[in-house]
């Protein structure tokens, strides 16, 4: 750190020429002694302050290259070639999963419908109609296409499944690995089951496909009951969604 420290000692040099420079015109003026040592101190002062705002941005751009060789490939700082990202899974997307969705789409009809009042008849007819209006709304707003991370708990049938259409459940996967939510039942293409079927609890698969919310308006259920199925979003409102798979790998 030669480098930063040389300016320093260079401008202490300069300030103190220019001040034994600007003494002589002063004292041939005549000026009183003491008026010239309140200058002469005053000017000693700022150029203290100089040099200690010189210092702390020295400490500074010597702390910043320290952190810069600990974390920028030195051989203690884990950012060397060889190093390899750690995987984050990040704040959960709406469809990043089946439960993921169902989060957004309760805390998306809590912020629209769920705060209206149905107190007497009127408002309750009222509600109604904004909960349809809603679900109506959010299926079209909730949907898009998707790249999940997933393991198969079980194929109906079991591994000897034909390649006919069958039930899949399978645990959706964050990036990490961790599992989102419970695991799920969903029809897939008979082209897929066979391979499925045979890595089921063992090899994580990568599904492709298009996901969307298909929420459902039921005038009946105001309240979420004993037994939450469908899932219950709000009064009058169950959670449901779509899932057109296009394809299935392995993930490697």
């Amino acid at each position: 750190m030669t480098t930063i420290r040389r300016p320093l000692a260079r401008l202490a040099l300069v300030l103190i020429a220019s001040l034994a420079a600007t003494g002589t015109p002063a004292l041939a003026q005549g000026k009183p002694c003491e008026q010239r040592l309140k200058e002469v101190e005053e000017q000693l002062r700022q150029m203290e302050n100089r040099l200690k705002d010189l210092a702390r941005e020295n400490d500074r751009l010597r702390k910043e290259n320290t952190d810069l060789k600990a974390g920028g490939g030195g051989s203690g700082g884990g950012g060397g070639k060889d190093s390899k990202p750690k995987k984050d899974a990040g704040p959960a997307q709406p469809l990043s999963s089946p439960d993921a969705l169902f989060q957004a789409l309760v805390k998306n009809f809590e912020e629209k419908v769920a705060s209206l009042p149905r107190e007497t008849k009127p408002e309750q007819v009222k509600f109604a109609g904004a909960a349809k209006k809603w679900a109506a709304d959010a299926t079209r707003e909730f949907r898009g296409p998707v790249e999940w991370l997933i393991q198969v708990v079980k194929v109906d049938g079991g591994p000897g499944a034909s390649a006919r259409p069958a039930d899949v459940t399978f645990q959706v996967l964050d990036l990490t690995g961790k599992p989102v939510g419970d695991p799920v039942t969903q029809p897939i293409p008979g082209r897929f089951i066979k391979e499925l079927g045979e890595g089921a609890g063992k090899r994580t698969f990568k599904l492709s496909g298009t996901f969307g919310a298909k929420p459902t308006h039921n005038p009946r259920r105001a309240e979420k009951g004993a037994t939450d199925e469908p899932r219950f979003i709000g009064p009058f409102t169950e959670f449901g969604y779509d899932l057109a798979v296009q394809n299935i790998v392995e993930e490697k």
